[in-house]
């Protein structure tokens, strides 16, 4: 008797069960797809965000540890990659001689051959 009863459980599934278990995924995958924004789904605009951001950081910081000048000095970023561009600018804060803090500000600009150019702009206060 046991052994009718093992035998019956231990059977394959039917094809009304696959169709279930098939069209609840589908439900399950189409919930999930629409919790993503456009840019989780379009990785390639998030990545040049990201390296946009890494040229600021790695600019911003490389200025913060420049020697302060009594004035504003700005200019254009060199080496980015083909697509990006960038500027930065440091601006005394106080008047005296030297100056003894500077706004530090680094941009840059991504997206000029389509659409609208994009931007990332990082600022930082730096002191003597």
């Amino acid at each position: 008797m046991e052994a009718e009863k093992m035998q019956g459980s231990a059977r394959g599934l039917n094809r009304l069960e696959v169709w279930l278990f098939v069209a609840i995924s589908v439900l399950g995958l189409f919930g999930f797809m629409s919790t993503l924004s456009t840019s989780d789904v379009h990785g390639v605009a998030s990545g040049e965000e990201f390296t946009a951001s890494l040229y600021a950081q790695e600019k911003l910081e490389e200025l913060m540890r420049q020697p302060l000048t009594p004035g504003t000095v700005a200019g254009a970023l060199t080496g980015l990659e083909p697509g990006f561009s960038g500027t930065f600018r440091i601006t005394p804060v106080d008047g005296g001689t030297p100056p003894r803090q500077a706004r530090i500000a680094v941009s840059i600009r991504w997206g000029l051959d389509e659409g609208p150019p994009r931007s990332v702009t990082l600022e930082a206060i730096r002191g003597e």
